[in-house]
């Protein structure tokens, strides 16, 4: 895992005061935790190309290791952040017409483009960003792996074309102007959209894209090599059991991969849950005395007696540790300062406190991300897969004028509650209710021009107007390129990268990403059972209560903490608001503070939180200019 950075001013934009060297210096600077292990820069003066690397080293301890890298002639060049996990297999295909100096799987990205050119990215088996430059084609490519597990920005103005693992590095060296509908449509999601991100000129390369930068013109050109649309689009008919059997099959290969694609000690994170349990026990299978952790926070719901269940029954070596959030007040600006953006997923602190209790024992650790996403793992797929629940829920929606607001999240009441609002939106209002539910309803206190959530809406209308697909698809493969991509893999990355730890997702694999949409809803929701499949196959490996266990886990408590411990610092913040003030009606801040909005409480906490952390990032910004 590494951070990587660099830049490219065309040549007819060029003038005295054309950025030096020094740029990509401090840009690699600060993305030092990224890769605390070595540095590297390569300076071409054919083409003015500047390419930037920090190196996280796993794969080859060695110097051998050292980035940028190159081919035998020097003609291709690359700087990676990420891990291939077929490496092995790969650098076998290419055979002894290449030369290799090390056994890194930088170096087999580096001829694995040389002999395929950007076909090579299909052949891949990980997560990666990367920027090839091809001397003798005269491009700069950018490509980013299928699921967008590790970041890639890039910066275009004036002839400059720059690229960054993270936000912070573009934004401390080049400072762009904020981009307000930007930021008005992550009020309304809580990350952002796509390629959007808070900054003019500054784009988000897409999980799956591939960006070429014509090195005669200047011009850059951006498509995607790979997306799951056509993946759930398909429909895999296979009888049942053979479907579990091919889920198990590729689920061992996946965790087989990601073991021995590392020269350091690989382990797991295990909560109660099917997926991390799942993991653990195939991984204990292909490694004796496997490290399985749990963390458990102070006062709040614990899992660890669950996850010592299955770690005693699949053989591994259990590991708890707890964490508390004591000083959360003092660290908090600092948590989603890191994010270089505003950032409303409050799971992002217990997420950075996972990380670095992990990076004391571990750097490589394999978790359950993606779960839920490929195989139906979220409640509100349970009426998508049973649409008669929501003509039912349509039928008694005038309740909802009626009914009190629930005051808990977690509850029936608060499903039904919120299925009644789902029922009776459509487009962009109905995906939002059933999802992030931040700000809807009370929309029109965003100060936003027309036509801010036009390209959101336009891919909601596009999607759910397909007649050739189910609900449950829909939903999942919007939720897929929206909420999987743009939050939850920016969270995790930023999160574990703060300390220098690598996460590693089987559910990720190229393999699960071409196979699990097209399968047969029913092997996903079966009445109001989530992740079906997933379940039958945990039977092989755990305990059959731990498999049919219901979704539970850590909730983060943001109620609580608006009420308590950062009720102070968010009314303060907020009161005399900067930032949010600029795109939120400063009435409305007040009464939210006030309690004075009419609003479920934890939709209140939603709201309030992801003005925190518009104002955060916003007086950053102030203080790096």
């Amino acid at each position: 895992m590494c951070g990587i950075a660099g830049l490219y001013q065309y040549q007819g934009a060029r003038g005295e005061d054309a950025l030096p060297g020094d740029a990509v210096r401090r840009m690699i600077a600060l993305l030092a935790h990224r890769g605390p292990d070595d540095r590297g820069m390569f300076d071409d003066p054919d083409t003015g190309v500047i390419l930037g690397n920090t190196r996280l080293a796993v794969v080859d301890l060695s110097p051998s290791g050292h980035q940028p890298m190159h081919n035998e002639d020097k003609s291709v060049w690359v700087v990676y952040n990420g891990e291939i996990y077929n490496h092995g297999e790969i650098k076998r295909e290419l055979g002894s017409t290449h030369r290799f100096v090390s056994n890194t799987d930088t170096e087999v990205v580096v001829h694995a483009y040389e002999q395929w050119g950007v076909e090579c990215f299909h052949k891949f088996d990980g997560m990666f960003a990367c920027a090839i430059l091809d001397k003798k084609r005269n491009m700069l490519f950018l490509a980013r792996d299928r699921c967008g597990v590790k970041p890639c920005y890039y910066y275009q103005h004036e002839g400059l074309f720059a690229f960054s693992s993270e936000l912070n590095s573009l934004r401390a060296v080049f400072h762009p102007e904020i981009d307000d509908s930007s930021v008005c449509l992550y009020l309304r999601l809580g990350f952002f959209y796509r390629t959007k991100t808070p900054y003019k000129g500054v784009s988000e390369l897409e999980p799956g894209g591939l960006a070429g930068v014509d090195l005669e013109t200047g011009r850059c050109s951006v498509k995607k090599w790979w997306s799951i649309d056509a993946f759930f689009r398909d429909t895999r008919r296979v009888p049942f059991q053979e479907a579990v059997a091919a889920v198990d099959d590729i689920l061992n290969l996946s965790v087989k991969r990601r073991l021995e694609s590392s020269d350091l000690e690989v382990g797991t994170f295990l909560s109660g849950g099917i997926d991390s349990s799942l993991i653990t026990a195939v991984a204990a299978r292909h490694k004796k005395g496997l490290k399985a952790f749990t963390v458990r926070f102070e006062g709040t719901y614990d899992e660890t007696p669950l996850a010592r269940r299955t770690a005693a029954y699949c053989g591994a070596d259990h590991v708890t540790v707890t964490i508390s959030m004591d000083n959360l007040k003092d660290e908090i600006e600092k948590i989603i300062g890191n994010y270089g953006e505003p950032f409303a997923d409050s799971s992002a602190i217990p997420s950075y406190y996972v990380s670095k209790a992990a990076k004391q024992y571990l750097t490589v650790v394999l978790n359950g991300d993606g779960g839920d996403e490929l195989f139906g793992g979220y409640r509100r797929y349970v009426p998508c897969a049973n649409e008669a629940l929501i003509r039912f829920a349509r039928g008694m929606s005038f309740l909802k004028g009626i009914i009190p607001v629930p005051r808990v999240k977690m509850g029936g009441y608060n499903y039904f509650y919120r299925l009644l609002d789902f029922s009776r939106k459509t487009g962009l209002q109905m995906y939002l209710a059933g999802t992030v539910d931040i700000f809807e309803g009370h929309e029109r206190a965003i100060r936003a021009r027309a036509g801010y959530s036009d390209e959101i809406a336009d891919d909601v209308n596009g999607l759910f107007s397909d007649n050739s697909r189910t609900l449950l698809r829909k939903m999942m493969n919007m939720d897929f390129n929206t909420i999987f991509s743009g939050d939850l893999m920016v969270k995790t990355d930023i999160a574990s990268m703060a300390h220098s730890l690598e996460i590693r997702s089987p559910f990720l694999s190229r393999e699960f990403l071409e196979y699990a949409p097209a399968l047969p809803d029913s092997f996903k929701v079966r009445g109001i059972r989530t992740k079906h499949i997933l379940r039958e196959l945990a039977c092989r490996y755990c305990p059959r209560d731990i498999a049919y266990q219901p979704k539970r886990g850590f909730e983060v408590p943001l109620k609580e903490w608006l009420e308590g411990d950062l009720r102070g610092m968010v009314f303060d913040y907020l009161f005399r608001s900067r930032g949010a003030a600029r795109f939120v009606e400063k009435e409305f801040i007040r009464g939210l503070l006030e309690g004075a909005v009419a609003a479920p409480p934890e939709q209140r906490a939603k709201m309030l939180w992801t003005l925190f952390a518009l104002e955060i990032w916003y007086r950053g910004g102030e203080r790096s200019r």
